[in-house]
């Protein structure tokens, strides 16, 4: 799916947001980005570029820690498997 940044900004090719509706996180209003119709300048657009593509990454990191710490054996795997069935057979 191609996303048009000069027609309606940077922000709302994701967010379907319109235009100047205002309703982005105040994070980025931090970094400068403003979504009132394309006065943002190079260094807010950058900005926001970067809060997209680093934003994930704690909870990248977390759910990594979090495998590495609790692993899926193949016993826990059997567990969990016979949890799920035993709670899908109560239930239903």
């Amino acid at each position: 799916m191609a996303v048009s940044i000069g027609a309606c900004g940077l922000s709302h090719g994701n967010w379907r947001l319109p235009p100047a509706s205002g309703s982005h996180p105040r994070s980025w209003q931090w970094l400068g980005f403003h979504s009132g119709g394309g006065h943002d300048g190079q260094a807010s657009l950058d900005a926001l570029k970067y809060v997209y593509c680093f934003g994930p990454v704690p909870f990248y990191v977390l759910g990594g820690v979090l495998l590495y710490w609790f692993p899926i054996t193949a016993r826990r795997h059997d567990i969990i498997r016979r949890r799920l069935h035993q709670r899908q057979q109560r239930a239903g």
